[in-house]
């Protein structure tokens, strides 16, 4: 649509652009899973990033130019939905961010041994399925599929300052 400049009075195209000022801690997304017209629910495959969600180019202060983004996100959860707009199951995939599942919250500064380091990091990334009262372990690879119906997202700078509170006192989203 053409308007009228301000500058120069001619007729130009706009550009309407939402822009984020801040960015939260936590995102939430739930996906158009049904069809409004006919409630059928819609199976075509999302694809989404585990890692690296960067919401710095819709900031309104654009992308930085600092090593590491402060809009960087990391998925830590999905909410699956299968079946139909009237009935179905919900199932769930999550992920061991914080280090739950470890005897330390956070891998030790001091520790040389590469392979501890590298063992604390592969339990923290592990993803896990919940299907009623069953959790199993699961490659990332499953999490991307046509039944995600809710993704989870945490910040990844916020998160790095949750784990590293050695006091437990920091305020956590979860």
């Amino acid at each position: 649509e053409k308007r009228l400049s301000a500058t120069c009075d001619a007729p130009r195209c706009a550009r309407k652009r939402i822009a984020l000022w801040r960015t939260p801690d936590l995102l939430i997304f739930a996906l158009k899973r049904f069809s409004p017209l006919h409630g059928r629910k819609l199976d075509r495959h999302v694809d989404f990033p585990l890692d690296g969600l960067d919401l710095a180019p819709f900031t309104s202060h654009g992308p930085t130019a600092t090593t590491s983004s402060p809009h960087t996100y990391s998925l830590f959860a999905v909410v699956n939905h299968f079946g139909s707009s009237g009935y179905g199951h919900y199932t769930a995939f999550v992920r061991d961010l914080w280090g739950a599942s470890s005897s330390s919250s956070a891998p030790r500064e001091d520790d040389d041994d590469d392979d501890d380091v590298a063992e604390e990091r592969r339990r923290r990334d592990q993803w896990y399925r919940c299907d009623d009262a069953v959790v199993t372990p699961v490659d990332a690879s499953v999490v991307c599929s046509s039944a995600a119906y809710v993704l989870f997202y945490s910040r990844d700078a916020a998160r790095a300052t949750w784990c590293d509170d050695p006091s437990g006192d920091a305020d956590r989203p979860l």
